[in-house]
């Protein structure tokens, strides 16, 4: 137990770093740069070993917690749709 518990605090940790690294780098464009990651990853056309399975949809989410994007849409997005 005590090992499942080090490896999800593990993910987290990771989780967290990408988030703040991806902001670092890309500004107020990391959510958009998160997004396209994750769905790389969910389309299979990213594959990274050191990375668990959806790893870049929780970054994602984390960029979205932290910036206050969370659950919203950009306009380019929006149009995609229409």
């Amino acid at each position: 137990m005590a090992a499942y518990r080090g490896l999800r605090r593990r993910q987290r940790e990771l989780v967290e770093h990408d988030a703040h690294v991806l902001m670092s780098r890309h500004g107020a464009a990391a959510y958009c740069s998160a997004r396209k990651l994750a769905d790389d990853e969910r389309n299979g056309r990213l594959v990274e070993i050191d990375r668990p399975l959806r790893h870049w949809s929780r970054v994602r989410r984390r960029i979205g917690t932290l910036t206050g994007l969370r659950n919203r849409t950009d306009s380019a997005t929006r149009r995609l749709d229409e």
